[in-house]
C-alpha cells in the first residue's frame, strides 16, 4: 500500500469514527483504495520514501548552504567595495573643495595624512584673522562664500572639460538639469 494511500485510509476511518459516518467512496475510489478489504502497510515502501525524502532534504540543505555562503562573500566583497568608494569620495570632497584655503581647516577636526617631526607655523595674515571679534570673523567668511558664488556664476560658461556631461544645459524630455539624473523613461 502506498504512504498517501494509507494515510487517506487513516482519514476515512477516523472519519467514520467521530462523525458516524459511512465510507466515504470518492476518497476511497480516488487514491485507489477499497475500503471492503483490508489493507496492509508496506513498510519497505514507506522506508524507502522516507530515505528519499531524507536525501532530497539532505541535498536541499547543502544546495541552501552554498548558496549562503555565495552571498556572504558577495556580501563582503561589496562591503570592501563600498568602503573603498567611500574612501575615495572623501578623498575627493577634501581635494575640491574651493571654499577652504589650504592652511584653513574645516568644521571637523582633521590631523594632517602624513607625520611631520616639526610643528605647524601659520603665517602672520592667518594669525591676525583669528584675532578678530568672532562676528567680524563670521561677516567675513559670509562675505567670502558670496563673492565666490558670483565669481563661480560670473565663471559659469568656462567649462571644466570639454565633455558632454561638464556642460550646462537640459534634458528635453523631463527638464532634469542635472545631466546625470535620474532617467523619465523606466
Amino acid at each position: 500500500m502506498k504512504e498517501d494511500a494509507f494515510f487517506a485510509m487513516i482519514f476515512c476511518l477516523l472519519r467514520q469514527h467521530m462523525y458516524g459516518e459511512e465510507e466515504d467512496q470518492d476518497v476511497s475510489r480516488e487514491v485507489g483504495l477499497d475500503l471492503s478489504q483490508p489493507q496492509s502497510l508496506d513498510l519497505d515502501n514507506v522506508n524507502k520514501n522516507n530515505t528519499e525524502y531524507s536525501t532530497k532534504l539532505q541535498m536541499k540543505l547543502e544546495q541552501v548552504q552554498q548558496e549562503n555562503t555565495r552571498l556572504v562573500k558577495l556580501l563582503q566583497e561589496t562591503q570592501s567595495k563600498l568602503d573603498q568608494t567611500q574612501a575615495q569620495l572623501s578623498s575627493l570632497q577634501q581635494s575640491s573643495s574651493p571654499s577652504l584655503p589650504n592652511n584653513q581647516k574645516p568644521q571637523q577636526q582633521q590631523q594632517p595624512s602624513t607625520s611631520h617631526k616639526g610643528t605647524w607655523k601659520m603665517d602672520s595674515d592667518s594669525i591676525e584673522f583669528l584675532q578678530l571679534d568672532e562676528i567680524l570673523k563670521e561677516n567675513l567668511r559670509s562675505e567670502k562664500k558670496k563673492r565666490l558664488m558670483e565669481v563661480q556664476t560670473q565663471m559659469k560658461f568656462i567649462l571644466d572639460s570639454d565633455d558632454v556631461h561638464d556642460s550646462f544645459g537640459e534634458w528635453d524630455c523631463c527638464g532634469q538639469t542635472d545631466y546625470y539624473a535620474h532617467g523619465c523613461s523606466g
